[in-house]
């Protein structure tokens, strides 16, 4: 079995394991920086911006496997573009662009 080269990229490999991990929707997850993440304590702590409160959130060993992966990227986000910086917003381009050049074709 061959690799697809877009699926070699660290964000295809790691999120979808985080929001089964932590409970937490993909949005939380894209709004994550590192400041937030203890993984000496094993606890992330989030943002809720609808109560405007930060509340805890326990990672399991998995979620700790695939952040101790991440751990030592040059960006206060713990997703992001490594060609522009700035942080994920959406994955609705990029996982449509993945899908293209895997051949993936048909209607959502």
């Amino acid at each position: 079995m061959t690799s697809v080269p877009v699926l070699r990229h660290p964000i295809f490999r790691t999120l979808p394991c985080l929001p089964l991990n932590t409970g937490l929707r993909i949005g939380g997850i894209l709004a994550l920086k590192w400041e937030s993440v203890k993984l000496e304590n094993g606890l992330l702590s989030v943002f809720a911006a609808n109560t405007h409160k930060t509340r805890p959130v326990p990672i399991n060993s998995e979620a700790r496997r695939v952040w101790n992966l991440a751990v030592g990227r040059k960006n206060e986000f713990v997703s992001y573009n490594r060609e522009t910086g700035k942080p994920f917003v959406d994955l609705t381009a990029g996982f449509a662009l993945a899908c293209r050049r895997t051949g993936i074709v048909g209607d959502a």
